[in-house]
């Protein structure tokens, strides 16, 4: 690891390495599956937790599993923006990364917003009970009712969710969103700044918002992770053997955490009772066991066979829009599949389908606009 005595970030990022196509398709992949797994086990969660919470585990251990998958890629992406955004500019620009950034986070997100707040209105005319409310709600259902309040939609929009304000409660998928936009912050600040100052604006970010919610700390070892094999592959730097050792070391302590809260989890009788620590724990060194994952990936010179990677070009609008109509349907349908299983099945099958076809449809607008791009590019011409 003598490469990075004494680098700057400056220097680190001073090189880039393109993402071969054969590899963009794997990394899309892998993107598209995440979002996948993430829905189907939301409509289990949804539809057949409340019925019958045999997997309730199993399925919200690979729930976590994705998610991580997300963090690690979403790192390793970021960093390859930074490198090509400076190696094509002589320099880092930080405000054509800042543009890029909210032009792919701001137009999806405001939909979901919409449609979370539209979905909130109409529920009390189409919900059995008349309300916003679930007519039954068991002791594993993820919600108990179609509500949003006011506060978390402020402060989603200006990613404060899970800091300032809570969640939204129809839409819990976000929490990762405002803590993606400060890793993006952070990343940005390094890349901007330079000596102990950029460190120390760092650190502030990092411990700001790690006082709020400890995750974000504990999360973020993972997203900089991906970060960091970016810039493995950046200057063509391998170490096999040594990513090898701990790649195995990391998936040994995931599958042991796994077993442990699936036996543990027999003993519980609601999803309060849930060791979070051990989530957590799991999660990291899934996340870790990724990034090593993703190491030799990069690296190797015989890619895998990729498959559903279009999936790639609407998970981001999948992942954000798919839970509130989820909950939306089923606060609908409850009072018809709440003791027939089957048919709970059929419900949540089609709903996810809907969001699958919904989602690839919008993401062809909501994911490719470049409304502030466009902005910035008429108050240029005024200013010429």
């Amino acid at each position: 690891m003598n490469f990075f005595e004494n680098q700057s970030v400056q220097k680190l990022i001073s090189k880039h390495k393109k993402i071969p196509q054969s590899l963009s398709s794997q990394l899309d992949m892998f993107r598209g599956l995440s979002a996948l797994i993430v829905l189907v086990a939301h409509c289990y969660l949804v539809f057949i937790a409340p019925l019958s919470h045999t997997a309730y585990s199993i399925v919200g251990l690979f729930a976590q599993g994705a998610v991580m998958v997300f963090f690690v890629l979403s790192g390793f992406l970021i960093c390859k923006s930074i490198t090509r955004n400076s190696t094509e500019n002589s320099g880092f620009l930080a405000r054509e990364y800042a543009v890029d950034r909210v032009d792919r986070i701001f137009p999806p997100l405001l939909f979901s917003l919409i449609l979370v707040c539209l979905l909130w209105l109409l529920s009390p005319y189409f919900f059995p009970s008349g309300t916003n409310s679930f007519s039954v709600v068991s002791a594993f259902q993820p919600r108990s009712g179609f509500e949003v309040e006011f506060a978390s939609v402020i402060g989603t929009i200006f990613f404060m969710n899970g800091f300032i304000t809570d969640n939204i409660s129809a839409n819990p998928a976000l929490w990762t969103l405002s803590f993606e936009i400060w890793y993006y912050v952070a990343a940005g600040a390094l890349a901007t700044t330079r000596g102990v100052m950029g460190a120390l604006i760092v650190c502030a970010i990092m411990l700001t918002f790690g006082v709020m919610n400890k995750s974000f700390l504990v999360y973020s070892v993972i997203w900089f992770a991906g970060a960091f094999v970016a810039v493995l592959h950046n200057w063509r730097l391998e170490y096999f053997k040594f990513t090898k050792i701990i790649s195995i070391f990391f998936y040994s302590a995931s599958l042991l955490l796994a077993a442990y809260y699936i036996v543990d989890f027999t003993n519980y009788s609601s999803q309060e009772q849930i060791n979070i620590k051990i989530v957590v724990a799991f999660n990291v060194f899934t996340g870790l066991a990724f990034a090593t994952t993703l190491h030799l990936k990069v690296n190797s010179t015989h890619p895998m066979k990729s498959f559903m990677q279009r999936t790639a070009d609407f998970s981001y609008t999948l992942y954000i829009i798919h839970f509130p109509v989820l909950l939306f349907v089923y606060g609908i349908s409850q009072t018809h599949i709440k003791y027939n299983i089957y048919l709970s099945i059929l419900v949540a099958t089609v709903t996810g389908l809907v969001c699958i076809k919904a989602s690839s449809v919008l993401a062809k607008r909501l994911e490719t606009v470049k409304v502030f791009r466009s902005i910035l590019a008429r108050s240029s011409k005024k200013c010429s």
